[in-house]
């Protein structure tokens, strides 16, 4: 994977230029697939160790063990239903899926799920620690 950005001119500037440079070299003359897509920004380890705190709360809270909780709280706030269409005879079907949390954009998607998820496990009376605190005491701050 390569990474960079586009200028407001169009071309396109590698952050790592050694590397595009060897890449670049190492195809030449050959067909190749390229994806080229905006940069998300997915959630910090920090948020990470944060949502699992939680996790294990309600684990401990609950007697549910962790990877369940953390399958509830996905099938609660990332599920979503996809059309799947038949392109033989046109049955068209809709299907029950559910979203990954690492596919969550930092800044809106995970702190919102994350949200959710508090707001959701304190209505059932699980306790969480305050962030401000929990950063302090992890050394974040």
């Amino acid at each position: 994977m390569l990474y960079g950005e586009i200028s407001e001119s169009g071309s396109i500037r590698p952050y790592n230029k050694k590397l595009w440079a060897q890449t670049i070299n190492g195809l030449k003359g050959k067909k190749i697939e390229m994806e080229i897509r905006k940069l998300v920004k997915r959630r910090t380890t920090q948020q990470n160790r944060y949502y699992w705190l939680h996790v294990r709360a309600v684990e401990e809270y609950t007697g549910h063990d962790a990877m369940e909780i953390h399958e509830a709280n996905k099938m609660k706030f990332l599920r979503k239903v996809i059309e799947v269409r038949s392109v033989g005879d046109g049955r068209v079907e809709n299907v029950e899926t559910v979203g990954s949390t690492t596919e969550l954009e930092k800044n809106d998607g995970f702190g919102e799920f994350l949200e959710k998820v508090r707001a959701f496990w304190i209505e059932w009376g699980v306790e969480f620690p305050d962030y401000e605190a929990w950063q302090k005491e992890n050394g974040f701050n």
